[in-house]
């Protein structure tokens, strides 16, 4: 009875999940200078991505990566990713 229980819960927790995921908004992050794309990223806003993307580049958070690697203003264009085309990344 309780392997059952535990399997229900997990499921439950996966499904919370998964509607946590559906709600954010996910953002690709580019290079304007040279057009690289630098990730998509869910995120609840553009500075959410920005700090996600820092993260995801072994930074503590943005503003440590800005020090690392100064920026000029436009030097990243923070767009929301089309749906249909993060999706094809997965």
């Amino acid at each position: 009875m309780r392997i059952f229980k535990a399997a229900c819960a997990a499921r439950a927790y996966a499904a919370l999940d998964q509607l946590r995921d559906d709600e954010m908004n996910r953002y690709t992050i580019e290079n304007s200078r040279n057009g690289a794309i630098l990730g998509t990223f869910q995120a609840d806003s553009p500075h959410e991505a920005l700090e996600a993307m820092a993260r995801d580049a072994g930074y503590p958070d943005f503003a440590f990566a800005c020090h690392a690697m100064p920026l000029l203003p436009g030097d990243l264009v923070v767009r929301e990713a089309a749906r249909d085309a993060v999706d094809a990344l997965h």
